[in-house]
């Protein structure tokens, strides 16, 4: 019965361990390849997820961003105009509560004084001192006797008159709208797939260098058997 030489025989060895290698590299890929698919699907899942959690609070946000923020805004800026104005306006009726304003004396006009009608009374833009006051809101009114102690005397007399006060400003300040708040978002775990890579490829990293050291250790012996001599 032919037998091969040692030499063939390690060779031959060798060369098995040397495809070994290969199909284990090739197994290794394939498996990388599926643990990366599965992953990108859970990945994907979990980005979708995400989408939809957060589109209420997107939509709440361009609201508020484009609707409800302007027009409060916008509020606020008319409410603070018209506060800044009667805050002007007080400030000018404190410093100064009087006014004054130009009679004129019309003989055609009739006053009553102590239950006798006397002819010509005093009056500004066509109506009677009094009743012009009343059309201004002022509190201040006139009797006979006070034309005279008041220096009401001549055709076109100075009256001086209080001004009537600011109406108190009543305006509510606009409150501000509520800012949405994002919702809470899980960071996607990506654990179990790194945990699960690095098993793979510390397990092919091992299985390679033990068929490497065994490629090493048949190349050496098959190099001793040469350089001893083949045998039958």
């Amino acid at each position: 019965m032919a037998t091969f030489p040692r030499t063939q025989l390690n060779l031959a060895r060798l060369a098995r361990r040397t495809s070994s290698v290969e199909k284990l590299a090739d197994a290794y890929k394939k498996q990388v390849a599926s643990m990366t698919e599965d992953y990108t699907k859970q990945f994907s899942g979990y980005q979708q997820k995400v989408k939809e959690t957060m589109a209420p609070f997107e939509e709440a946000l361009n609201t508020y961003t484009t609707v409800s923020k302007p027009q409060y805004e916008a509020d606020l800026a008319a409410y603070k105009t018209k506060l800044d104005a009667y805050n002007a306006a007080l400030s000018a009726y404190k410093e100064n509560p009087y006014g004054q304003v130009r009679a004129s004396y019309n003989n055609r006009l009739t006053q009553k004084v102590g239950g006798q009608f006397y002819q010509g009374d005093y009056e500004i833009n066509g109506m009677r001192i009094n009743d012009y006051l009343a059309s201004i809101g002022s509190p201040t009114r006139y009797t006979i006797g006070q034309y005279r102690n008041e220096g009401l005397s001549g055709l076109n007399p100075d009256v001086q008159y209080l001004k009537p006060a600011p109406e108190k400003f009543s305006d509510q300040a606009p409150s501000a709208p509520e800012v949405p708040t994002a919702p809470q978002i899980e960071e996607f775990d990506s654990s179990e797939f790194e945990t699960k890579k690095g098993a793979l490829e510390q397990t092919f990293k091992r299985e390679v260098g033990e068929r490497r050291a065994a490629r090493l250790q048949a190349t050496r012996r098959t190099a001793r058997t040469m350089l001893g001599g083949i045998k039958e």
